[in-house]
């Protein structure tokens, strides 16, 4: 496991493995971390980010809060592990950060509302998983440069997930 939390993977960006990387999306007129995750059965939301949505100016990316009846929880890697109940989803409209790998000007990207469940303790403050992960035609790839991007390929914009030399 990396440094950073991000497992390392093999050179393989097929959605067969489990794959797990970071981009920058935009909820309202700030930027976040969303994991974007091939074995998350559902998208989670730890539940004090989105209490600071709540808060914040932020709160209007909030479209929809729902009680989820009855309260879902999720299985872990470990046998018997499981997490707390969750009773509330929000979807959130989302926005990624467009590029383009090859430098030029990138189409901007669609506002797409995502529901997620809130869970107590979530690992990730923002995770997409499988579900809209496939729905979107996610597909991973690295360039010469050694950079890691998502082309969402039904929605026809790419974003980058890693740089060997991140911006300072």
């Amino acid at each position: 496991q990396a440094e950073d939390g991000i497992r390392d993977q093999p050179r393989s960006r097929g959605l067969g493995d489990v794959y797990k990387r970071q981009v920058h999306v935009k909820l309202g007129k700030r930027t976040f971390k969303v994991c974007l995750d091939t074995g998350g059965s559902r998208s989670l939301i730890r539940k004090s980010f989105l209490e600071q949505l709540r808060k914040g100016s932020q709160k209007n990316s909030i479209v929809k809060e729902e009680r989820i009846s009855p309260p879902l929880h999720c299985q872990g890697v470990c046998e018997g592990m499981k997490s707390a109940d969750m009773v509330v989803a929000a979807t959130l409209n989302c926005q990624f950060e467009a590029l383009d790998p090859d430098g030029h000007n990138a189409k901007e990207a669609p506002v797409l509302p995502v529901l997620f469940a809130e869970l107590d303790n979530a690992a990730d403050a923002l995770l997409i998983g499988f579900p809209e992960i496939v729905s979107w035609g996610c597909k991973f790839f690295d360039d010469q440069d050694g950079n890691i991007w998502v082309d969402f390929t039904k929605l026809g914009f790419c974003v980058l997930a890693e740089s060997k030399n991140p911006p300072e």
